[in-house]
């Protein structure tokens, strides 16, 4: 399976070979390619981990966004089904302050969730999400 990254940035390449090459001029649709590649090649993986003192959810990328939530604060924590369609999509969706629910959704499948002890709840997709559950010891 080709990656979705280097699709992205082989048509990129060859609209702008057109661009240069002929009187078409496709460089927008290149530049748009590109910046798309750039998109899923940051959003594409995030890593979760649970040490003694947070569960940390972050992008494995350049980007520095990080998700983080205090063990002591965590009142459950299961695994889900999470499919990207109740969420509205992939990405993050929702808003645990707003909303008191909100999702990192990456693919359908496998995630786990987690609420606190005021009742706000965040999911994620996860590969073996029940190593987490039970390293957060539920």
């Amino acid at each position: 399976m080709v990656p979705v990254v280097a699709v992205l940035e082989a048509a990129a390449v060859v609209l702008l070979i057109v661009t240069f090459t002929t009187d078409v001029a496709v460089w927008p649709a290149a530049i748009v390619l590109a910046i798309a590649a750039l998109v899923v090649l940051v959003f594409r993986r995030i890593v979760v981990t649970v040490d003694r003192s947070d569960l940390v959810v972050r992008y494995a990328s350049p980007v520095s966004f990080r998700h983080r939530i205090a063990r002591r604060d965590i009142e459950t924590a299961e695994v889900v089904d999470v499919r990207p369609v109740k969420w509205g999509g992939w990405g993050y969706r929702g808003s645990r302050l707003l909303f008191g629910r909100a999702a990192l959704v990456i693919r359908g499948g496998p995630g786990l969730r987690v609420v606190t002890k005021k009742g706000k709840a965040f999911t994620v997709t996860v590969d073996e999400p029940e190593g987490a559950v039970a390293a957060l010891g539920f």
